[in-house]
């Protein structure tokens, strides 16, 4: 199991329980030297695939926070 697999697992976990998730909004992120996933907006935690997350560029974040 890749990590974004693990991610994608978690979050599915999370979002299909109502004690930590109000109607499948909320958060999940992961990171690795190179790139950054984030949950995006429009994308149910309980049912969300690889594909709801966008994938940041962090060497190109950096830059910009240089800015």
């Amino acid at each position: 199991m890749t990590e974004i697999d693990k991610l994608v697992a978690v979050s599915r976990k999370y979002g299909s329980d109502p004690q930590f998730v109000i109607a499948g909004g909320g958060n999940t992120s992961y990171k690795n030297a190179e790139r950054l996933w984030v949950k995006a907006s429009g994308h149910a935690m309980a049912t969300i695939t690889e594909e709801g997350f966008a994938v940041l560029d962090r060497a190109l974040l950096n830059l910009m926070g240089e800015k």
